[in-house]
């Protein structure tokens, strides 16, 4: 029984991973206008963001954070504590962000 769980697990991941939504839209405006090359890493870097979450499900650590109020918390905060170093990081980089290089 285990066995089949876990291959329906694997069908419904690859088949949630491939079906068109948000991240169609991204890789599509990445590829028009950055290049297929940055297309292709933006693709692999959200592969390997569902692996890790996937990863995280299977081993149990979602069901920890369901049931633990405070690990929650402090993952909520780290997580809000990133987003704002990676804003304030952006709002502060010398690039001028409105020429990109066209190949």
């Amino acid at each position: 029984m285990l066995t089949e769980t876990l291959i329906l697990f694997l069908i419904t991941t690859l088949m949630i991973n491939i079906s068109p939504g948000p991240s169609v839209l991204f890789v599509t405006s990445v590829a028009m206008s950055d290049g297929i090359r940055a297309a292709m890493l933006a693709i692999v870097g959200m592969s390997l963001g569902i692996f890790v979450h996937v990863l995280a499900a299977a081993s149990g650590l979602t069901a920890l954070l369901a049931t633990s109020e405070t690990a929650f918390t402090v993952l909520k905060y780290v997580g809000g504590a990133y987003l704002v170093y990676l804003g304030v990081k952006l709002l502060t980089s010398s690039s001028d962000l409105g020429s990109k290089k066209k190949d």
